[in-house]
């Protein structure tokens, strides 16, 4: 299945592995307003369509912390994570066609004082890679920052040491991911995605280190021309294109508002331009560009959140609820939001509103 959670492993190597948190969370800030746009009201986002063909489904604590996040795969597969607080951990898991689960793992998650995702970082036990047994560690690491309310970048690292018992070799790989995000006056303007990934492999009969190299960058630039107020600040699935095309957690973060605002209209069109250079063992470098253009149309609701998002003739939709709240008045001492039981997934149709 296509894993809607994956952090971009170079897991491509990768057969088995097995997770260990290696972070502790006992003090860290838990996020109280996730999803929430409308204090007064409780309007919530509780479904949305994602550009990679997958649909969210968002779920809360009585308390209004994040519980759940589901994920159903345009392949028919599904994925849910969980959230769990002291310490703040999500719970991946992942489930074939028929609902039976098949693999889950447990990564460690920090907030900063806003509530917004702030770091993610656990350790990996490897074993058996291209059919040959071994073992191997991967550490990997990702941090969130900000400028003020809006998200600023994302740095994503792995690091995997593995070594090849049948063949005596031992294979390193490093994975760099960064996302620069510029904004101009609550707009987001820019997007640029970097990656590149360096594979090493040694020993054994080898003469000599055998190295390759594959380096990625993508600029997404917006345009705003008759642009439509975002009135609450989400993220609309046409400012997520980059971190869906990727399969990065980024994506289901930022519809609950994990990761601060987003801007404050709604661009109109957008160009990615995109560039790959590989290198082979032998220094060889090779290289292709592309660019794509996207037209973007946003509909708003009767509550002024998005209904939908089109991106070239392609429709995703944003469903909603509403968190019980106790009155505006209390609202506005600072009481914390109230909302109903977390509900069955099979009564998620009669919860919704304008999906």
């Amino acid at each position: 299945m296509k894993r809607v959670f994956t952090l971009g492993l170079t897991a491509t190597m990768l057969v088995a592995l097995t997770f260990t948190n290696c972070k502790d969370d006992d003090e860290e800030y838990e996020p109280m307003k996730a999803g929430v746009l409308n204090e007064k009201t409780g309007l919530r986002v509780s479904q949305c369509a994602s550009p990679s063909g997958d649909v969210y489904k968002f779920f809360y604590k009585s308390n209004g912390w994040i519980e759940q996040i589901d994920a159903t795969c345009a392949d028919g597969t599904s994925e849910t994570a969980d959230f769990s607080y002291s310490p703040n951990k999500i719970s991946l898991m992942d489930y074939d066609k028929n609902g039976t689960p098949e693999d889950g793992d447990d990564i460690a998650i920090s907030y900063n004082s806003k509530g917004y995702v702030s770091e993610i970082e656990y350790n990996v036990k490897v074993e058996d890679v291209e059919g040959y047994s071994g073992s191997g560690d991967m550490k990997i690491t990702e941090s969130y920052s900000y400028d003020g309310e809006y998200l600023s970048a994302i740095s994503h690292t792995e690091e995997l040491k593995y070594e090849y018992y049948e063949l005596a070799r031992e294979l390193n790989a490093v994975y760099n991911v960064k996302y620069t995000l510029t904004w101009n006056d609550g707009k987001l303007q820019k997007i640029l995605y970097e990656d590149e990934e360096t594979t090493s492999v040694s020993g054994g009969t080898l003469d000599k280190e055998k190295k390759t190299s594959i380096k990625e960058t993508a600029t997404l630039a917006f345009a705003y021309k008759n642009p439509t107020k975002n009135i609450w600040g989400q993220w609309a699935q046409s400012q997520t294109l980059l971190f869906a095309e990727n399969e990065d957690l980024a994506e289901m973060f930022a519809y609950v508002g994990l990761l601060g605002k987003g801007s404050s209209t709604l661009p109109s069109a957008a160009t990615c331009t995109t560039k790959v250079v590989e290198t082979s063992e032998t220094g060889k470098k090779t290289s292709s560009e592309n660019t794509l253009n996207y037209n973007f149309a946003h509909a708003l609701n009767k509550a002024n959140a998005i209904y939908s998002t089109t991106i070239n003739d392609v429709v995703y939709k944003f469903g909603y609820d509403y968190a019980e709240v106790v009155s505006a008045k209390a609202i506005g001492k600072g009481d914390k939001l109230r909302s109903g039981a977390r509900f069955m997934k099979r009564d998620i149709q009669s919860k919704l509103r304008d999906f």
